[in-house]
């Protein structure tokens, strides 16, 4: 990856973290790169979607509710049949 700050090179970082999310504390595995030249830390929308995903799937499992993956699509709606009053 090519530093958007400098063009210069950067290196892969992970970290452990805690945010606050919906007034709970989560910790999760922050994935960013680093600019050799600046020390600047920046992030790809790749890396915020595995970033986010990680503090949303602690939220789901402390409160026992089930993954997007794990929820059954829902039967189509049956249709309603049209009777003509004669």
């Amino acid at each position: 990856m090519i530093s958007p700050f400098t063009g210069g090179e950067t290196v892969l970082l992970t970290e452990t973290r805690k945010t606050v999310f919906r007034k709970e504390e989560y910790e999760y595995t922050h994935i960013c790169y680093k600019c050799v030249d600046t020390g600047e830390t920046f992030t790809t929308t790749q890396m915020d979607v595995v970033n986010i995903a990680q503090i949303y799937n602690g939220y789901l499992s402390r409160h026992g509710l089930p993954f997007p993956d794990e929820i059954k699509d829902t039967p189509d709606k049956p249709e309603l049949s049209y009777q003509k009053n004669i």
